[in-house]
């Protein structure tokens, strides 16, 4: 009996090590793809290894390492050292100093993979390291720390729960907004760092699988469900809900203005079909308020588009979502009579009505068509991103208001769990 037990201890404790430390290591394709003819360098200020095929067949001190595709193979050289083969056969490691590529640097080391007779150079980076890279660029290091703990703990799920999406080119995610921004090394800091460290390992989870923790600018005071914005099936953390947070943010609220005649030209260049366009109609909108749908009315036909695709031809940054509303035209405008004649009522200005009192605004007398009428277009908005999941800048809000990290993610993700 005691030997048995102690067998059942000891192959406990060989287990419980690997499962509590283990920690798994994400390909990160970094910088821009290359062409048929890319040669890149890479630099390393301090000792690394090169391997092919598992096996060290260089080392150095320091250096730079250029590396040229040919079809779909690379040529690799440093010093008197040059080999070629298969990309992903190669891997450099860095001995305890970061590598360097383009103007950034990274922990971890480079990997190569070719995909569409593009070079991919990819960063091997443990998970946690890969998020000290992360969050610098997703939030600003002075926000509130139970920001950033959250941040930590939603990037690190959705990274997990995401890992796959490049799988056919070799690689887990890249460094762009389409996984997350990532720029290694060079943009740590002591806080961010920090917000890693103190959660590391912590997931999000629903019913026992990662959640896919999709977060935002800002919502505007509302998000969204997941389904009304990219399609498929509802996901039960991924709703709309009021989000009293982000009402008064940073972009909570915007106004996007452009010249009539160049709003014109990009619109019937994009439908060449419609002739010179004539009204733009919002046709559909999703429950949360945000444009689903437009008609784009022409004197030779119409047109629908999307919210989003309403969005993208004009720029993400200057339509900041599909949370938007098109301002009254001048024949529809609420006046204020005064000592020197009639003028367009302010928004937030008071009126004096038969009931008493009352803030004008303007969103209240929106149309669902644009006036183009004038010399300038004007659209107003609420919210900053596609509105799924995690508000940062309502994250930011709730720290102010005293919620630590798991109260963050619980409101923005209900019914996750952390662990």
């Amino acid at each position: 009996m005691k030997k048995s037990k102690c067998l059942l201890i000891l192959i406990f404790l060989l287990i419980i090590p690997s499962f509590v430390f283990a920690e798994e290591v994400l390909d990160i394709r970094v910088g821009e793809r290359g062409n048929q003819n890319q040669e890149i360098f890479l630099s390393c200020e301090g000792p690394f290894d090169i391997y092919k095929n598992g096996k060290i067949v260089t080392s150095l001190e320091n250096g730079k390492v250029r590396i040229k595709l040919k079809q779909d193979s690379i040529e690799i050289k440093t010093g008197n050292f040059s080999d070629r083969g298969k990309a992903n056969l190669f891997l450099i490691a860095g001995k305890g100093t970061p590598i360097g590529y383009g103007k950034l640097k990274y922990r971890g080391n480079i990997k190569f993979s070719v995909s569409n007779q593009k070079l991919n150079v990819i960063n091997q980076i443990s998970v946690e390291d890969y998020l000290k890279g992360v969050l610098p660029k997703e939030l600003s290091p002075s926000h509130p720390m139970e920001t950033l703990k959250a941040q930590a703990i939603v990037s690190r799920s959705f990274a997990l729960a995401n890992k796959n999406k490049f799988s056919k080119e070799g690689f887990h995610l890249d460094d762009t907004t389409s996984s997350q921004v990532y720029h290694g090394v060079s943009v740590e800091t002591s806080t961010t760092n920090q917000a890693v460290e103190e959660t590391k390992g912590l997931i999000a989870y629903y019913n026992g699988q990662i959640a896919n923790t999709i977060f935002h600018a800002t919502s505007g005071g509302r998000t969204e469900n997941i389904q009304d914005v990219w399609g498929g099936k509802e996901i039960p953390y991924l709703i709309m809900k009021e989000d009293p947070y982000s009402i008064d943010t940073n972009h909570a609220t915007w106004e996007f203005k452009m010249n009539t005649k160049e709003f014109l030209q990009t619109l019937e260049k994009k439908f060449p079909n419609v002739g010179k366009i004539q009204t733009i109609n919002i046709v559909n909108t999703l429950p949360s308020g945000r444009v689903k749908e437009l008609n784009i009315i022409g004197n030779k036909g119409q047109s629908l588009m999307t919210g989003n695709q309403f969005r993208s031809l004009y720029g993400a940054t200057k339509i900041k979502s599909t949370w938007f509303f098109f301002e009254p035209s001048v024949a529809n405008q609420k006046v204020v009579l005064t000592a020197n004649g009639k003028r367009p009522l302010s928004e937030k200005e008071s009126k004096i009505t038969s009931e008493g009192i009352e803030t004008y605004h303007p969103q209240m007398e929106k149309n669902d068509f644009l006036d183009i009428s004038g010399d300038e277009i004007k659209i107003q908005g609420k919210g900053y991103g596609h509105g799924v999941g995690m508000s940062q800048y309502g994250a930011v809000n709730m720290a102010k208001n005293g919620h630590n990290c798991r109260e963050i993610i619980s409101f923005y993700f209900p019914g996750v769990e952390i662990k």
